[in-house]
Order: C-alpha cells, then structure tokens, then sequence
C-alpha cells in the first residue's frame, strides 16, 4: 500500500481494506486458472518428457525434467490467464470496501477514489499473480509426479530385473514401428542416457524464470558480468587479466585482487604430472628453465618442468590445503549450482555455453560460500608460508594434472537444471590456479605454457583446458598463438612435413569457441595461427583441383569456413 495515498492519510483504518480486496478478487479467479492451467502443462508435459526419455534409463532425470518443464509451463500460463481477469475483480473490490466510507459527493470525489482505486489495483496485481502463480505451479509439480509415476516405477522394475540390459519404453520404441526408425540419424533415439546438448532443452526452462518461478533460482542473481568482454565481443584484456571469474566472490576476505570463476575440481586428490626425470635446484630455477616457453617447445628442446620437491615443514599444511579444496570440489558435485538465468542484453555470452554458464553460477555464490572461503585461504597461506614459490609450483602442477584429468573422474551426467559437472570441476580448479599469480607471477604462464605443449598426444587438443587458460589469462595470447600455430604448420616438428589434422582441427574449434562463441578474443589476437589457417585452405584448395578426398580436404575446408567467419564478426 501506498503510504503517499492522501486518503489513507486522513483514514488510515481503511489501509486493512485492501488486503481483504486482495483475497477476495484471488479467490474468484483462482479455482478456473488453476484447474486450465494445471491440465494443459502437465498433460504436455507428461507427452513430452516420456516420449523424449523413452531411452533414458534414470528415472531421477526423467523425474527433474518434467518438473522444469511443468513448473515453467504451468507458471506461464497462469500468469498469462489470471492476469486481466484479477485486475478486473481486484478493481471491483476496491471499489466495493472503499466506496461506503469514502461518501463521494461530487465527480471531483469520484475521480479521486477512482484514482486510488486504480493504483491500489495496479500496485496489488503483480503480487496477486505471483501468489496464483505460485499455487499453480506448487499443484502442478504434485499432479506431474503422480502422472508419470508409472514411467518412473516402470525404469526402478527394469533395473532390478534387468540391470545389463538397456531400457527403452515400449509405448514410443518398438522394433517394427515407423517410429523412430524413420527419422533422420541425428534425431533418432540411442539407447542410454540423454545427450547434454539435448538436456539443455529442459535445462532452458529453468533459464526463463517468470514470477515466482524465480524461487528455483537464488535470489538476487545478477546477470552474467564477465570481464573484459564487450558487446561487440572485442577484447580488452589487460596484461595478467582474466576474462570470466567470480567477480568478487573472493574478494571480500583478503587484499588481493579478485579471484576468477571456478569450477569443481576432482573428487580425490590426483598424483603429480608424470614428466620426464629431473629435478631443479629451486623455484627460480624452473622459471629460467621456461623461458624459452614463449617461442613454443619441441621435446627436443629439453625434458619437462619438474617443480622441486615440497620441503618436509611445508608437507602437511599443503596436504590440508588439497584436502579442503578436495571437499569443497565433492560438496559442489553433490549440490551443483543451477543454471543462471539469461541476461537478455547479452544472451551470446553463455547461452549454449557449459563453461559459461559455470563461470556465471559460481559467481553468484554468497560470499560466505566455502569456495569463496577457499579461494581466499589459498594466497593468504602462501604469503605466510616460506616456501611459498616452492608450494605454489607444486600446486600448480597438481591443479593442471587435474585438468586433463577431469573428463575421467568427474560425473558426465547431472540433473538438467544445474551447470554441467565437468565445467564446474574444471572452473573451480582454474579460479584456484588464478590465485597463484601473486606468488608465482609471470613464472606461472611460462610453466604451465611448457606444461601444455608437453601433455602428450590427442589429449593435449583439450578445447575445455586451453579456452579456459586463455579466459583466466593463465597463459599469454601472443606466446600460445605461436605456439599453437607451430602445432598447425605441417612444417612443424609433429609430423614430418604431413598435415597435423588434430591440431588443426583443435585450432579451428578452439577459436570457434573463444572468438565466436563465447566471444572472449577476437581474431587478430590470434594471428600467428590465423596465418598457419591461411596457409592450409590456400594448400587444400590447390590440392582439391589435383583430386584430394573430400574427407582429406574437410580440415582445410573448416579452417577456411571459421577464417570466413572471423571476418564479417
């Protein structure tokens, strides 16, 4: 209630007046709203969900899903239906409690109650919708649960009886029917579990909250800020910068700059980086060892960085430090973040974007979160410790074992409306490497630029790991565009001459994502490998006209489609 009302001013008994319009005008609409709108979502909601988990042998997934879709579907249809018709009885209402005591004697009178009458109506509506809304969405999360409780039981049976065999639902997949055999590939069911880009569908209802809806969401979630970007997507990276964090997640508790966006590291503690055996005699040491980093390595340039072994004072204090961060990773796994919502003013900046909407999720965290308390713990022990060069190196060869690690050890699935799991770990483990920087400075990005050219094999093309690096500026542009575009060059050392196909095919994707998708760098700041791309679409199309295999030519025709992309963004 307006407290400015001049006539609630002069009677201010009537102020309880409006609370009674208020129920009155909910309760003659709510029954007609709620009963329409409660059918029709979880009627379709019912259809959708068992028809596009027919495969999907986790009831606890099929069970979030319907719930997202229903609370988002019936919540939109109240709102959508209440909406006239409440302002409508609310106004009525008002006019009926408000008009015997108000003894209107003239038309100026009459106009100034209906004045009241109309912003008492439009100051109560939203809050009567919310409260219809809510009742809707609260009786149709129940009937959803009772509608496909035969689907839910129906996998609980199959797993008991059967639990090697995959399951299917026998209404939507039967061996002879038109249905699903007929539908192109990319559409056709595939036994077990959802694919996350297919999640993501139900995952976007719990991105499109409206009313009290939002209660599926922390309160006061700000929209996705992440530093450095613009709207045109052009960088404005700063030297040591990083481009997506918490923000100020862990800012509040000591008097470094703020730490980066984190994701959930691995479950359990994993061994030290197996590289080549040396040793050096110090921190220092390794350092100058890296410096030839910046020009890209080949392991014919030296063995690996090996950081010194962590003095015996230091052991326990380091072995406590992983084991908090090992339990703060499990906790997130248990209760991932949900999905934030979308900032309609930048929608490209993590719509359809996993480590995106990692880095928005947990940069919402309250600033008593432990992973804020994590995050500040972690510099404020190395400016106490006196090995702290030594300890930093060390975790720092943890962090990135973990890394390349976390596809293998953190869970692939995760309930539709949180962020995925493996972007979490992976974030969570670069917001900690970030807090590194005040020790070890620019030795990190030279240690960890050695470390990345010297992950063997298909496993050193991690889009993930390396797009992450780049957005923390854990690694330098310019040294990894160098490097990157030696890996590309078919005069590089990895292949004698021939086209290297991984890391070109690594190249085009990895700027696909920083470039175009997330929109983080832009092209230029890629140019050593935008000419290493250049060179290998000139030599494809040549090499096209003297009869090379379409499947041969597909990695040069990739990298001249992206060159042409960067070029009209």
């Amino acid at each position: 209630i307006n407290p400015s009302i001049p006539l609630f001013q002069i009677q201010r008994n009537l102020a309880g007046l409006v609370p009674h319009a208020v129920d009155r005008a909910i309760k003659e609409v709510i029954s007609a709203v709620v009963e329409r709108s409660v059918t029709i979502s979880c009627l379709t909601t019912r259809e959708m969900v068992t028809k596009d988990f027919a495969m999907e042998p986790d009831e606890n997934v099929l069970k979030k899903a319907a719930q997202l879709m229903v609370s988002s579907v019936s919540g939109s249809l109240a709102l959508v239906t209440c909406r006239e018709p409440l302002r409508v009885s609310l106004t009525n209402h008002l006019w009926q409690l408000l008009l015997p005591h108000c003894q209107a004697k003239d038309m100026n009178e009459t106009a100034a109650l209906e004045q009241v009458v109309h912003i008492l109506s439009t100051d109560n509506l939203e809050l009567g919708c919310n409260l219809i809304e809510k009742a809707v969405v609260d009786k149709a999360l129940k009937d959803i649960e009772e509608s496909i409780a035969p689907a839910l039981q129906a996998r609980k049976d199959q797993r008991a009886r059967q639990p090697s065999v995959p399951y299917y639902d026998a209404n939507y997949i039967q061996p002879n029917s038109k249905w699903p055999q007929a539908l192109p590939e990319m559409l056709r069911p595939k036994p077990g579990p959802l694919s996350p880009q297919q999640l993501k569908v139900y995952k976007d209802f719990n991105a499109m909250p409206i009313g009290s809806a939002k209660a599926r969401l922390p309160a006061g979630l700000p929209p996705l800020n992440v530093a450095g970007v613009t709207t045109s997507g052009a960088s404005q990276e700063q030297p040591g910068a990083s481009l997506g964090g918490l923000g100020g997640l862990a800012a509040s508790g000591g008097g470094s700059a703020p730490a980066s966006a984190s994701e959930a590291a691995a479950a359990q503690a994993e061994p030290e980086l197996q590289s080549s055996p040396r040793t050096t005699s110090g921190a220092a040491a390794a350092a100058a060892e890296s410096s030839g980093a910046e020009e890209g390595r080949s392991e014919a340039d030296g063995p690996s960085i090996v950081p010194p072994p962590v003095p015996v004072d230091a052991q326990a204090a380091l072995a406590s430090l992983t084991g908090t961060m090992d339990q703060v990773v499990q906790n997130l796994i248990n209760d991932p973040p949900l999905l934030p919502p979308i900032d309609a003013a930048n929608p490209h900046l993590y719509k359809q974007d996993d480590a995106l909407d990692a880095c928005a999720a947990l940069a919402m965290l309250p600033l008593d979160h432990e992973l804020a308390g994590l995050l500040r713990q972690v510099p404020q022990w190395l400016s106490q410790c006196p090995h702290a060069e030594t300890c930093a190196l060390d975790l720092a060869q943890r962090l990135f074992k973990r890394l390349y690690d976390a596809p293998q050890v953190v869970p692939q699935v995760h309930p539709p409306d949180t962020v995925s799991l493996l972007h979490a770990v992976i974030e969570v483990d670069l917001s900690v490497m970030e807090t590194l920087k005040d020790t070890l400075k620019e030795q990190l990005a030279k240690v960890l630029l050695v470390w990345v050219d010297d992950v063997p094999g298909v496993q050193r093309y991690s889009i993930d790991v390396i797009s992450g690096l780049l957005r923390y500026g854990l690694i330098g542009i310019p040294e990894f565009d160098r490097l990157l575009a030696k890996w590309v060059d078919p005069r590089g050392r990895d292949n004698h001459g021939s086209v290297n196909a991984l890391a070109l095919d690594f190249a085009v994707l990895l700027l696909q994502r920083v470039c175009l998708q997330q929109r983080i760098f832009a092209g230029q700041d890629f140019s050593h490998t935008m000419e290493a791309l250049v060179r290998e679409a000139t030599r494809t199309m040549q090499y096209q006209q003297l009869g090379m295999s379409p499947q041969e030519a597909q990695p040069g025709e990739a990298a001249a489609k992206l060159l042409e992309e960067l070029r009209s963004a």
